[in-house]
């Protein structure tokens, strides 16, 4: 019986030394893992080709018509947008000058008087633009909040549409839409083609009122919106 007792003795022991011998060893590993992403506010930026000017130097009157309109010079620009990340974006156009009482131009240049030497006209060229260099539509949706843009109440343009320089008017704005379907266009690079043109009134209403020389000088400002 002793010998029995000292071997469960012994026993017990060696499990209370085992157990001692275990609470110090690695038996296994977890991973705790922080991850996010710290980001930068999206922005585009805006670029127009031919720095966007279009100059038709000095032109003698008597070139022009007395009695019709003369286009005076014209040229087609490509703008561009380029974005941080991939987004929607609408673009605005912003004149402070004289809204063009002619249908589908964009700007009447007047004179001291008030009477209207030229007009400008800015239209879309082409089929449409491209997103991330497919190809993609054009549409109109200056009636809208940019806030908000419901696209399946845009109006889809076309070339030859005038741009319209006043603020709620449909032209005024416009976004991309995928070639196929009706939804806003998203991506990371943008662009499309305007053609702008100068016309001069016909001669007889304006040339008598006028000094010398009359210097033209028109500016519209093209505003990128992330939407």
């Amino acid at each position: 019986m002793n010998i029995n007792k000292k071997t469960l003795a012994i026993a017990i022991s060696t499990f209370l030394l085992s157990n001692v011998a275990n609470a110090g060893t690695l038996t296994d590993t977890s991973t705790l893992t922080v991850t996010g992403v710290i980001s930068t506010p999206n922005s585009c930026s805006t670029g127009l080709s031919s720095s966007g000017t279009l100059n038709v130097g000095t032109i003698d009157s008597s070139t022009m018509n007395n009695l019709s309109t003369t286009s005076l010079i014209s040229n087609t620009f490509t703008t561009t947008i380029s974005c941080t990340y991939a987004t929607a974006v609408a673009v605005k156009f912003v004149y402070s000058g004289h809204n063009s009482v002619y249908p589908g131009h964009f700007s009447d240049v007047k004179d001291s008087g008030g009477s209207t030497v030229a007009t400008t006209k800015v239209s879309l060229s082409g089929l449409g633009g491209t997103v991330d260099a497919s190809p993609a539509r054009i549409a109109f949706i200056g009636d809208q909040s940019l806030v908000a843009v419901d696209i399946t109440a845009a109006t889809v343009g076309s070339s030859g549409d005038g741009i319209s320089s006043v603020d709620g008017e449909l032209k005024n704005a416009l976004t991309f839409m995928p070639a196929a379907t009706t939804e806003l266009s998203v991506g990371s690079s943008f662009s499309f083609d305007l053609d702008v043109e100068l016309i001069a009134r016909p001669t007889s209403e304006w040339l008598s009122t006028i000094d010398e020389t009359f210097v033209i000088s028109e500016n519209a400002t093209l505003e990128t919106y992330i939407i």
